[in-house]
């Protein structure tokens, strides 16, 4: 089954078809369908005043296509973390490069030169509870910035995923003592002087 993401009305496709493709895994085309092309070239064609319309980017399919991406989520090939599918998209084009490699996009300790252990720890967490809620949707890592589809897995694998990060977060939290998860103890500073 492929889906078109970003069509013109409000729903992707009936209930039924997007639970099944939730559970059973599907490709999600990037590109418009012929049906919402013609969509678009029905309301090109009618006079309206130019003040009207959509500016550009900011039309009701666009902006549906583009809240979908922000919620896809990769698995990192190189250290398992969770990784925003923009921000892959953006380290890769950053760098030169159309396709991805291991690390893109990925703020772990082993993969970024710019590791943040607290906002690492409480980004990883807010994705696994997003991930489980259904507000972000986990996709196979892609061949590369110009793939005009992407592989939606199964929502059988959420759960193992969020266990895993779960598991590599709170380890390392862990080392903290009686910090709750995603917070540093603070070493206590002496009082300023008058």
């Amino acid at each position: 089954m492929l889906l078109d993401l970003v069509m013109s009305s409000n729903m992707l496709c009936s209930e039924e078809e997007w639970e099944r493709a939730l559970e059973e895994g599907v490709s999600i085309s990037l590109d418009a369908s012929l049906q919402t092309r013609r969509e678009w070239a029905a309301a090109r064609g009618q006079h309206q005043s130019w003040c009207l319309r959509a500016r550009r980017g900011h039309a009701h399919g666009t902006q549906h296509a583009l809240s979908t991406c922000r919620g896809f989520t990769l698995v990192c090939v190189r250290c398992g973390s969770l990784v925003h599918w923009m921000a892959a998209r953006c380290r890769a084009r950053k760098a030169g490069r159309d396709a991805f490699e291991p690390g893109d996009g990925c703020s772990s300790r082993c993969c970024s030169l710019n590791h943040r252990p607290a906002q690492y720890t409480s980004s990883q967490l807010a994705m696994a509870a997003a991930l489980e809620a259904g507000t972000r949707l986990l996709i196979a890592w892609p061949l590369g910035r110009a793939a005009r589809e992407v592989q939606l897995l199964p929502r059988a694998l959420v759960p193992t995923t969020v266990q895993g990060v779960r598991l590599r977060v709170g380890a390392r939290s862990s080392n903290d003592g009686d910090a709750a998860p995603g917070v540093r103890k603070q070493p206590a500073r002496p009082p300023l002087l008058a």
